[in-house]
């Protein structure tokens, strides 16, 4: 729960109406969708940067696979198996520390 404020309310209303002004369309909420848009176009743009400029092929090695493959590819899947292993480490921190 969140403190009074002088109107009588609390924080925590104050926080659910901010994301009701972002969902219902007012100037507020169409600035933070505008921000995201734009932010999402730049690392579009960043991407398709990275992409190009790192399309030669190199030999991959892993336990007993070898191939060839993209730089960018293997870049950019060993970033999402980092990902993955990062949240199901916290999954399972997560559910351990509730169990406790």
């Amino acid at each position: 729960m969140g403190s009074a404020d002088d109107n009588g309310g609390t924080q925590h209303d104050d926080a659910e109406a901010g994301r009701a002004e972002a969902l219902d369309g007012t100037a507020a909420g169409a600035h933070r969708v505008r921000v995201r848009h734009v932010l999402s176009g730049i690392l579009a743009v960043v991407l398709v940067f990275f992409v190009v400029q790192n399309a030669d092929q190199v030999s991959v090695r892993w336990m007993v696979w070898s191939g060839k493959a993209p730089l960018w590819l293997i870049v950019v899947g060993s970033a999402l198996a980092g990902a993955v292993v990062a949240k199901l480490v916290a999954w399972l921190v997560g559910r351990r520390d509730r169990q406790r």
